[in-house]
């Protein structure tokens, strides 16, 4: 088996372990269990594995910072909470290895907000920059104003006209497609659905609502309600509008995770209605399993911010050439697969 082409990446998911764990094993050096370390050193005789050794100095030398600009955990009905946690755990399993993950927060509807945080990282500096363009203006505004051969990671939605080493997320137009085949079965058409258009400067929303619409072949959704950046949220409001417009729907379609925010009310308004949002935030998965959720479409946030750390790190300390594109699964999820339904 032995195969000069496996790294310390591979031998650590062979293991089951994390790479910082591996790193401590042929360096000798930190608290690793007996069992484990057996394990890996028989994994690294078995593929005849060969570390890095100079990257492996550079690890224990040079210290890249890293630096994240992500809204505030508990905007978009606690969405960005997942994407904290796995910058968290990027950070404990990179810094062993020499990469320092600085975490910059803002509230997504106060541009001035996004503008103080982006000052002070530039301020404090970066050799690296994740960044979910939630806000494109800024966003644009912001790499500007960076040096631009700084490594960019994008995730959670593309940013049109920006030239980042990768992006990884999900096909948000294919994300749209699927809610619409899902709302579609046993309906007939597009005549009674409505969809909910929140935040529709973000481009991977706009993709959505785009994907779930040209589903129905050219057939015109009836009703489409649109909530711009920083536009107060009133529920209310809007199913008023929603159900003057459209008496008697039979599904709601709410393009991103604030679809938690409407389902008990529309439920209550219209029994049968189907209704079909993103996101296994806390808020949303209770009300899937009280059944007034149909379905979720899960994009596995946590995996996006862990895997853009890790795609900094292959850069930096491998030279590795990064793929334009990871792209993240489509999960499907009912009250009946909930248990089974991955990290979040």
């Amino acid at each position: 088996m032995t195969d000069s082409r496996f790294t310390i990446k591979d031998i650590a998911r062979m293991a089951g372990v994390s790479i910082g764990t591996v790193d401590r094993v042929i360096h000798d050096r930190g608290r690793v269990s007996w069992e484990t370390r057996d394990k890996i050193l028989a994994l690294i005789k078995e593929t005849g594995f060969t570390p890095n050794i100079q990257a492996s100095r550079l690890s224990r030398s040079k210290v890249w910072r890293v630096a994240a600009l992500v809204p505030r955990e508990h905007q978009d009905n606690g969405f960005w909470a997942a994407s904290h946690r796995g910058l968290e755990a990027a950070q404990r399993e990179y810094r062993p290895l020499g990469l320092v993950v600085n975490l910059y927060t803002y509230d997504r509807n106060n541009s001035g907000s996004f503008h103080s945080a982006a000052e002070t990282m530039q301020e404090e500096g970066f050799d690296g920059l994740i960044l979910a363009p939630v806000l494109p203006d800024q966003s644009r505004s912001l790499l500007a104003r960076i040096p631009p051969k700084t490594p960019l990671i994008l995730f959670d939605t593309p940013l049109p006209g920006a030239d980042p080493l990768s992006f990884i997320g999900q096909d948000a137009y294919a994300a749209g497609q699927t809610a619409a085949h899902l709302m579609s079965l046993g309906l007939e058409g597009a005549g009674r659905l409505a969809c909910v258009r929140i935040h529709p400067a973000d481009h991977h929303i706009l993709q959505r609502t785009r994907g779930f619409g040209e589903f129905f072949g050219g057939e015109t959704l009836p009703l489409e309600l649109t909530i711009a950046e920083g536009e107060p949220l009133d529920v209310n409001r809007c199913l008023d509008e929603l159900f003057s417009r459209l008496p008697d729907p039979e599904g709601l379609y709410v393009s991103n995770a604030l679809v938690g925010l409407f389902a008990a009310e529309a439920r209550r308004r219209a029994p049968g209605i189907r209704i079909i949002g993103h996101d296994l935030t806390e808020a949303n998965t209770n009300l899937l399993q009280e059944g007034l959720i149909d379905f979720l479409l899960g994009q596995h946030p946590a995996d996006q911010t862990l895997g853009a750390v890790r795609l900094l790190w292959r850069h930096f300390a491998l030279g590795e050439t990064l793929p334009p594109l990871v792209p993240m699964s489509i999960e499907v999820v009912s009250r009946e697969n909930l248990i089974f339904a991955g990290p979040r």
